[in-house]
């Protein structure tokens, strides 16, 4: 999957995000996430739907791998 796709996925994503459709979001996260694994936009985005479904340990863990590879990250 090239980098197009993966973005035109993470909008799929989102967009099911949005629409609380959470199960179906996380699994595209982690999709991307397994594809690669520094996506910071995914990991972000997953680390806040954790903390949306009370998650917060993990949700914590993702913030923490977004820091650890960019810390400048918005």
């Amino acid at each position: 999957m090239n980098s197009k796709e993966r973005e035109a996925l993470l909008d799929k994503g989102l967009d099911l995000h949005k629409r609380g459709s959470l199960d179906d979001a996380a699994k595209i996260y982690q999709e991307i996430l397994s594809i690669d694994p520094e996506h910071l936009d995914a990991l972000q985005l997953l680390a806040t739907l954790k903390g949306q479904i009370g998650d917060h340990a993990v949700a914590l863990t993702l913030f923490d791998e977004v820091i650890r590879l960019r810390p400048d990250y918005g």
